[in-house]
């Protein structure tokens, strides 16, 4: 091991510096060799005598000089062998090699090699080194350990565009495993959305080196969102909000395609305005999928937005207890199927086969019968309770108390008037334009004054109580009337609010009209689907088949959808080999957003971070730093002059 203030020896071998104990070998060869002189008798012993001193001297001399010749070539032939090299001082901690290269879709915009990921791919090809330690490579959907420059190269090469996005807060938490310090090379566009510098929390022993890529031109055009305006037995107007990066006076071409075939073409001018709605008007399809083509090259992963319509299945709707005429005006046979009973003659297992349950002001409820409402709610069953005017009050309370509802109170005289809608629950999502201040407000004679569990409010009275609650139960959903909608007593069925509200009782959580999702998030649908089979769901495109995370529901099949699929599309989901309905995927609008975050002013606040702008300089200066001087030639040249040096010591130096 040698040093000086600036430099430090390494051996890339050092096991190999055991054998120095190989040395021994020639120093007990020299010890082994010493002989005595012998003396010989002579008329001159005067002169005998100097001779004999004099030989004596010179011969202990060279045979020092060729032992220390030997030693000394042996000693470098051993230190070759353990392959010296010479690194700068502040580069003598070992650290592990980390490479994260963002493959994400924002990715696609244009650089001076093609796109950014295209540019990340050709400097590193051209710049990685050989080196002795191994290397980790990290991608949005890789973690690779272990790997030799040349795995390294091979796998750049392979590596495609994903829907997943990693933020760094993710990816920090995933380097945290390996304890030793890091030489990290950061490579992305780091988008604003998806790079929240500010919670980070480096390690001091690390180097970080942030490679911030940014586009040629911050332009790109892309459909935001769609969305249904008007639909008749005619006609159905769709509506799309394309925006663009930035403002532009380039016509932008916009084709939509239903069924594969062409419907309508349009041209943008985003000179202006960086949105615009567009509307497209085409003949009435029971079902249908379709999707909208933008003629734009910079990001080409955002070109196409899909949507389906699938045929919807009727809502059945079961109403006990007393029967009411404005059930048969909200739930036409076109879209619901309506049944209305008596509690008497109600089958309680038949309850099991509807979607929506109604109990319109049952007096008494049984024990029997509530504990089957709890298992109806249990398993993704939704309830719409109206009490009655006459309602058993124990009765009541014992109901609340089974479904763990709150407290059930007495029935309050005082009139009161329905003024407030919630206007921002889900459960009035896209069924008004705008807030309504100036209504004709319902009125109800009397009401029932509760406490209720974790409910939120739809509908209020104009004391901030509550009109209509709704209580989610596990898989199941409960909404309760505070009063009886019985004429006499209420005129809220004659009122603009009786259509929207029962309507959405029956849609809500049963059918949803998704006609779109996003990838990349947490997606999940349920299935209105009769079936006794053990089969499950498949989803499938051309070569793509896989089976998602579901649960059999007695009236369907509920879906989730996390990881998959990774590619955008229109996907079929089948059961048994039957298409039960058609589902359309299109890339998350955040990889869309081109607006980055500021890196370079955030690096200057660490000293082991440092900024680059490509790939090269920043792995140029990585060698550079970490270079290595390897010195093994140079210790083979000692070698070699201490064995010419012993060869002139037994050559020239006479005893």
């Amino acid at each position: 091991f040698w040093t000086n203030t600036n430099v430090i020896m390494h051996f890339i071998h050092p096991e190999i510096l055991y054998f120095l104990f190989l040395l021994i070998i020639p120093i007990l060869v020299h010890l082994f060799q010493l002989q005595r002189f012998e003396k010989v008798v002579f008329t001159n012993v005067q002169l005998l005598k100097k001779i004999e001193q004099q030989t004596r001297k010179s011969s202990r001399l060279k045979k020092f000089l060729i032992l220390l010749s030997r030693l000394l070539l042996l000693a470098c032939l051993i230190l070759a062998f353990a392959q010296p090299y010479s690194k700068l001082e502040n580069t003598s901690i070992q650290k592990n090699t980390v490479i994260y290269i963002d493959n994400s879709f924002s990715m696609q915009a244009k650089a001076e090699n093609g796109t950014l990921l295209d540019d990340v791919k050709i400097n590193l090809m051209e710049t990685l080194q050989q080196q002795d330690d191994k290397i980790t490579l990290i991608s949005n959907n890789q973690f690779l350990k272990d790997l030799t420059v040349s795995d390294v190269k091979k796998e750049i090469i392979k590596m495609e565009y994903t829907s997943k996005r990693k933020d760094l807060k993710t990816l920090f938490l995933q380097l945290e495993q390996n304890k030793n310090p890091q030489n990290l090379f950061l490579v992305s566009d780091f988008q604003r959305n998806n790079s929240n510098f500010e919670n980070l929390t480096l390690d001091s022993l690390s180097t970080y080196n942030f490679i911030q890529l940014t586009p040629k031109n911050i332009k790109d055009v892309f459909v935001d969102s769609m969305w249904i305006k008007s639909s008749d037995r005619k006609n159905t107007t769709i509506n799309f909000k394309v925006k663009s990066a930035t403002n532009t006076n380039n016509n932008i071409a916009l084709s939509l395609f239903i069924n594969h075939a062409l419907a309508g073409k349009t041209t943008v001018d985003f000179s202006a305005n960086t949105k615009k709605d567009i509307s497209f008007t085409i003949p009435f399809q029971e079902t249908f999928e379709g999707y909208l083509q933008v003629e734009d090259s910079y990001l080409p992963f955002n070109n196409q937005f899909y949507f389906v319509k699938n045929k919807s299945k009727k809502t059945k709707v079961l109403v006990v207890g007393k029967e009411a005429a404005f059930f048969n005006k909200i739930y036409s046979q076109e879209e619901f199927i309506l049944k209305q009973l008596s509690l008497e003659q109600l089958n309680f297992k038949d309850i099991f086969k509807y979607n929506l349950l109604i109990l319109n002001e049952i007096n008494q409820y049984s024990k029997p019968f509530t504990h089957t409402l709890n298992n109806y709610l249990n398993q993704n069953g939704k309830v719409v309770i109206i009490p009655s005017i006459n309602a058993n009050l124990s009765s009541y309370q014992n109901l609340f108390r089974i479904l763990q509802l709150g407290n059930f109170k007495d029935l309050n005289h005082q009139p009161k008037r329905i003024t407030k809608i919630a206007y921002e629950h889900p459960f009035f999502k896209n069924v008004f334009d705008k807030k309504i201040d100036n209504f004709q407000y319902p009125s109800v004679k009397k009401s029932y004054d509760t406490n209720l569990l974790n409910s939120s409010t739809l509908l209020q009275f104009e004391d901030q109580s509550d009109f209509i609650s709704s209580i989610q139960k596990k898989n199941g959903t409960l909404f309760w009337v505070a009063s009886s909608l019985e004429e006499r007593n209420s005129n809220f069925i004659n009122s603009s609010l009786v259509v929207p509200v029962f309507y959405n009782f029956s849609l809500e959580n049963s059918s949803p009209k998704t006609w779109y999702y996003y990838l990349g998030k947490q997606n999940s649908l349920y299935l209105k689907y009769e079936n006794e089979s053990q089969e499950v769901v498949h989803i499938k495109k051309d070569a793509i088949d896989f089976i998602p995370l579901q649960q059999k529901r007695a009236k369907g099949i509920y879906i989730e959808l996390q990881e998959q699929p990774e590619k955008n599309g229109i996907y079929t989901i089948t059961l048994n080999n039957q298409t039960l309905q058609k589902i359309a995927f299109n890339h998350n609008k955040l990889e869309s957003d081109l607006t980055y975050y500021p890196v370079k002013d955030w690096t200057q606040k660490g000293k082991n971070m440092q900024y680059y702008n490509n790939v090269k300089a920043a792995f140029q200066n990585f060698y550079q730093v970490n270079k290595k001087n390897n010195l093994w030639q140079l210790f083979i040249i000692f070698a070699l002059i201490f064995l010419g040096a012993e060869v002139l010591l037994q050559k020239f130096l006479k005893n």
